[in-house]
Formats: structure tokens, C-alpha cells, sequence
């Protein structure tokens, strides 16, 4: 018995249509007068084998529209962000960005700028896309972190999907990332 090596496995690929040679067609007498052009290419195929054809005709559209969207956001959608503390034996306060770039603070603290410019909005993008903000856990508990230290969390807001990540302590780095770039975009001061 022979062993294929791995590059010799052959893959098998269902076909999405038979061919017309393998599939028996009515006759042309028998066919149904009217139902436009259409009618003769579709009776030759089994209705099975016409609906994976058109699934996947409508996942190459989608995949191609995906491909197109603006980069930055998901499909072209605005992002909101929220950030702050919360927990602890410490005032909680929140920040919040919206999408026109005006910069709102609650609680003890104050920020240097109450605008963004769009081109900081796409840098604070960038930098949720780059840390793969959507793949953080919603809640890390780091265990060198004291019971009475505040947590802080972000959230961020696109389209219609919403995402809170909150960390307590120091040993996430990419939501440390994230949490520095929106701080040092807003000029908090504590």
C-alpha cells in the first residue's frame, strides 16, 4: 500500500452545476410554451444544484462588498468611545468621544481638549483595529492587582455593536495601548 505524501492528497471539490452532457433534458416537444429564456437552461439542472450556485454566487457578492468597505471602521461606520475607572476606594469618572469628535468628561478629572479632529478619530481607529480590541476578553482580572484598586474599562461603539473591556490591574498590553492612546488624545488630567 502506497502512502500519499502530503502534497499529493487530492482535494475533492463538489461541483456546483453537472454538466449539461450528464443530465437528461425533456425534449423540445414536451416543454411548456412561455416562461421566457431562461426555462430551458433551468430544467436542465436539478433544483438543488441551482440553489448552491446561487448561495454561492450571493457569498462572492457579499465577500466582494466586504472587500470594498471603507478601512478604519466596519463598514464605514462611525466609532464612539467611552473610557475610564470604575471600583474601588477611588471617585469613578468616564470619558466619552463621539463620533463628531466632541469630548465629554464625569467625575474628578478634566481634559485638555474638547474637540478631536477627524484625523484623530481615524488615529484612535486605527489603534482599536491594530490591538484587536473585539478579541479582548470583556473582563480581565489580573491577579497581581489589589482588591481596592479601581478597574478601567473601554467601550467602543460602532454601527450598531457595542463593546465594554474592562481590566483590573496592569497585565493586559493591548488595552493598555488602547486605554494611553485615548488618554493622551484627550489630554486627561487626573
Amino acid at each position: 500500500m502506497r502512502v500519499r505524501a502530503r502534497s499529493e492528497r487530492r482535494v475533492r471539490v463538489p461541483e456546483l452545476l453537472p454538466h449539461p452532457d450528464q443530465v437528461e433534458a425533456e425534449p423540445d416537444d414536451q416543454r411548456s410554451e412561455g416562461g421566457g429564456h431562461l426555462r430551458p437552461f433551468l430544467s436542465r439542472y436539478p433544483v438543488t444544484s441551482l440553489l448552491r450556485f446561487f448561495v454561492f454566487l450571493l457569498a462572492l457578492t457579499v465577500a466582494g462588498l466586504a472587500a470594498t468597505a471603507p478601512a478604519g471602521t466596519a463598514s464605514g461606520a462611525q466609532m464612539t468611545f467611552a473610557f475610564g475607572r470604575t471600583g474601588g476606594n477611588i471617585r469613578p469618572f468616564t470619558i466619552t468621544i463621539a463620533g463628531d469628535g466632541s469630548v465629554t468628561a464625569t467625575g474628578p478629572v478634566q481634559t485638555l481638549k474638547s474637540q478631536l479632529d477627524p484625523r484623530q478619530l481615524a488615529k484612535l481607529a486605527r489603534v482599536v483595529n491594530a490591538q484587536r480590541f473585539s478579541a479582548l476578553p470583556q473582563k480581565t482580572l489580573c491577579p497581581d492587582a489589589l482588591p481596592d484598586v479601581a478597574s478601567q474599562f473601554v467601550i467602543v461603539h460602532r454601527g450598531s455593536l457595542t463593546r465594554r473591556v474592562l481590566v483590573h490591574g496592569r497585565c493586559s498590553a493591548r488595552f493598555t495601548k488602547i486605554y494611553t492612546a485615548l488618554t493622551n488624545a484627550v489630554g486627561l488630567r487626573l
